[in-house]
């Protein structure tokens, strides 16, 4: 039996005939070039959400891993900030161990992490080459911690919203109060004002890690005294100031209740 074609709807006569690819133009592109876009998103939390997607950007972030983390963290976290940001992941590290804290050890960790910072013993080069360490067969992606990185960009984003939340609460202060030209939105932060607070922040999450938790005294080395002769003397009086100045912001923040949420997110230790 013989069928007779529908009559075409004359309302679609004028629109060409076009058929419609069965994926998207960029799943059919080869996995090194997925892999190159996926090493320009801004963290690895919208890296995992993109794998996440479609086999196809799993399956390219799998054949170059740690050259996708490494491209995402290194333009994430600035040059000057990164020691800042790996004292403070390992910091992390050393309050989750098991091993009992104790003040020998962590004046000893903040000589070798923090006062090596101050000391410029530890740039951003040698920081890269700790993080992205190649193996023996020069293999990369063998030799990475993929948690590690994860961590360090996790805390980072937070470290920027807060920045930038600070940002939009301190400068209408200053411009009502001080008298200081008023800040767009696009030119709130100049790049130095930017590392200013990114350092305070880090060096208040470092202080977080390593000195709220009880510690056993070691000889005469009470905690009182390893912050007084550790944490503070490497750093000017006007850099403490500015720490002093981001405490009072997450106290105003806590006292009023905002941004609860998003304060202990970076005042838990990643691991």
């Amino acid at each position: 039996m013989a069928y007779a074609l529908p009559a075409p709807d004359s309302r679609n006569r004028s629109l060409p005939h076009r058929t419609m690819p069965n994926r998207a133009f960029i799943l059919r592109m080869p996995l090194h070039l997925l892999a190159i876009a996926l090493s320009h998103l801004d963290s690895t939390v919208s890296l995992g959400s993109a794998i996440l997607a479609h086999s196809s950007l799993y399956a390219s972030f799998r054949e170059d891993r740690a050259r996708v983390m490494r491209a995402i963290l290194l333009n994430q976290i600035p040059p000057a900030i990164l020691p800042y940001a790996h004292a403070t992941f390992l910091a992390a590290r050393l309050a989750q161990d098991p091993e009992p804290l104790t003040t020998k050890r962590v004046s000893h960790f903040l000589s070798r992490h923090v006062h090596a910072i101050f000391e410029f013993e530890l740039s951003a080069s040698r920081i890269e080459r700790i993080l992205f360490p190649e193996s023996p067969e020069g293999d990369l992606s063998s030799a990475i911690d993929p948690l590690a990185l994860h961590a360090l960009s996790k805390t980072h984003t937070v470290v920027e919203h807060f920045t930038r939340h600070f940002a939009r609460d301190t400068f209408p202060f200053a411009h009502r109060n001080l008298g200081l030209p008023q800040r767009g939105e696009e030119n709130m932060l100049s790049a130095d004002e930017t590392f200013r607070i990114h350092r305070s922040i880090y060096r208040f999450q470092l202080y977080c890690n390593l000195f709220r938790h009880p510690y056993q005294p070691f000889q005469h080395l009470s905690l009182p005294t390893l912050i007084a002769t550790f944490f503070f003397p490497d750093f000017s009086p006007w850099v403490n100031e500015q720490l002093a100045c981001i405490h009072d912001y997450f106290e105003r923040l806590l006292s009023r209740g905002k941004e609860l949420d998003t304060l202990l997110a970076i005042l838990t230790p990643q691991s």
